[in-house]
C-alpha cells in the first residue's frame, strides 16, 4: 500500500463525499476506511481512481476547488507517468461519458485501481 493524496466533492445534497469531476455513470462515492474503485466500464477502458503523489501538489489543486475537502489515503497500487492512460474531458465526464482530451494531467497525479481515505487533512 501507498500513501496518496485524495481530493473529493462533498455534494451539497446529501453530504456524500464523491468524485471532484465525475458524475453520472462515472461517479464514485467515498466512505473513510473503505476501499473504493472506479465504475466498471471505465476500469475496462483503463481508468482507475486519481490522487496526488504528494500533499505539496495535492494542495496546489485543491484550492481551486469548491465544495471539496483533501484526504490522506491508502492506494492498493500506483500507476504514474508514461503508465497513465490519455486524460479524458472532465466537461464529458461530468455527463458519465468517457472522451479523451488534449489535455495533460496536473503534475503529481497518480492512478490506483483502490483509494481509502484514511485522513481528512482540510
Amino acid at each position: 500500500m501507498s500513501v496518496v493524496f485524495k481530493i473529493v466533492r462533498v455534494n451539497p445534497k446529501n453530504l456524500q463525499l464523491e468524485s471532484v469531476n465525475a458524475r453520472g455513470k462515472a461517479k464514485v462515492c467515498y466512505v473513510p476506511g473503505k476501499w473504493a474503485s472506479a465504475p466498471k466500464w471505465l476500469r475496462e477502458k483503463g481508468y482507475h481512481l486519481l490522487a496526488f503523489s504528494s500533499l505539496c501538489l495535492a494542495t496546489e489543486e485543491f484550492y481551486f476547488l469548491d465544495e471539496s475537502q483533501l484526504w490522506e489515503a491508502e492506494a492498493s497500487e500506483i500507476i504514474e507517468g508514461e503508465r497513465l492512460p490519455v486524460t479524458f474531458n472532465l466537461e464529458k465526464l461530468k455527463y458519465g461519458q468517457c472522451c479523451r482530451s488534449w489535455l495533460y494531467w496536473p503534475k503529481g497525479t497518480v492512478m490506483s485501481p483502490k483509494i481509502k481515505l484514511i485522513r481528512r487533512l482540510k
